[in-house]
């Protein structure tokens, strides 16, 4: 009996073994046939490597290294026309006489006056005799020759400027204010009128001052804090427009040939857009008929007919804006408006530019 207990644990073991080697086997003969198609993909993939690789070389050659340069040539070449043409070059060449400003601003002037739009007062939308900012120069001041080419260059900002706004359909230019500068004769003006640079200059504010000059730019106007050389002038506005007039000179300014950069926009509203309803014919006035005691004609009892509190402010309160804009555009009140402008240009020395015109 026990000899046959052995002989069956014996079997067992066994058989338990067979199962072990078996699966085992089972195992290495899986694994080795994954490692051989992966070795069989690999072989494969370096074999298309290959193949790619002879059909067009990828690496660089001299022929491509020379290509390259040459794109980094012609970049670098745009790079420097694209500075160079950056905006509308400036070019401040001297003039001989100081008879030159005097003829092109009475030019100028004379043409922004008589292109000046007639408003619905049957008037032209500027002031009668009005400068364009150049005021100090109506009572017959000579600008010196070192100022006038700068002069000259405002005279033209400011006249493609205006051209934009009267283009924008506003109502009313009622001032132009420019910067200005050493040797300019509204600074002149100002020291002989407050004895000193100190004073403040007439027809400015303080902020207009500290706005106008804050020692980053020459007195040509050339920026001296960067590498760049650009120059910069800076103008004020002052003028009545609807805001449909608004928007449209703003997008005006924004498409200019030269870069105008809007630097702060003030609006401030002329009137209310609501206008209240007149009585009807035959009734009494709103103060009769708000009157806070209306005594009967027979008897000493009085009774208010003041309205409540609340009716009184629902009444007082205006529409919102979107019922405003419903009562139709004409009804809508103007603003006035405060514009300050910074137009840059790439500024170009006089013998740089005529070089460039004799290489043309």
């Amino acid at each position: 009996m026990q000899l046959k207990q052995a002989n069956t644990l014996l079997v067992a073991s066994m058989v338990v073994v067979a199962v072990i080697v078996l699966a085992a086997c089972y195992l290495i003969y899986n694994g080795i046939s994954l490692s051989d198609d992966a070795k069989m993909e690999r072989d494969d993939n370096y074999a298309n490597f290959e193949r790619t690789f002879r059909k067009a070389d990828p690496f660089p050659n001299e022929e491509n290294i020379k290509r390259m340069g040459e794109n980094i040539e012609v970049m670098a070449g745009g790079y420097d026309r694209l500075l160079a043409d950056l905006g509308e070059g400036v070019t401040l060449a001297p003039v001989a006489t100081d008879a030159e400003f005097g003829r092109r601003r009475e030019q100028v002037l004379s043409e922004l006056t008589t292109a000046a739009p007639v408003g619905h007062s049957g008037t032209r939308i500027i002031p009668a005799d009005f400068m364009f900012g150049f005021d100090s120069y109506r009572d017959g001041h000579a600008a010196s020759l070192e100022t006038i080419p700068r002069l000259l260059l405002q005279l033209d900002i400011i006249n493609a400027i205006v051209r934009e706004m009267y283009a924008s359909d506003i109502l009313a230019l009622t001032s132009v204010t420019r910067e200005v500068f050493e040797g300019d004769a509204q600074t002149t003006e100002d020291q002989e009128e407050s004895g000193g640079r100190r004073g403040r200059r007439r027809g400015r504010s303080r902020d207009d001052e500290s706005s106008a000059s804050d020692g980053s730019s020459d007195p040509t106007g050339d920026l001296t804090d960067i590498d760049v050389p650009l120059n910069r002038q800076k103008f004020r506005f002052a003028f009545d427009a609807k805001e449909e007039a608004v928007v449209s000179l703003l997008n005006r300014l924004a498409a200019m040939p030269m870069y105008v950069a809007v630097t702060r926009l003030e609006f401030e509203k002329a009137g209310a857009d609501v206008a209240s309803a007149a009585p009807e014919r035959g009734s009494s006035s709103p103060r009769e008929r708000r009157s806070p005691q209306r005594s009967r004609r027979f008897g000493s009892r009085q009774e208010s007919n003041a309205p409540a509190p609340e009716e009184a402010e629902a009444e007082a309160a205006p529409s919102g804006r979107l019922a405003r804009l419903f009562s139709g555009r004409n009804l809508e009140s103007p603003v006035h408006v405060q514009l300050d402008v910074e137009v840059y240009n790439i500024h170009r020395p006089v013998a740089e530019t005529a070089a460039t015109e004799t290489e043309e």
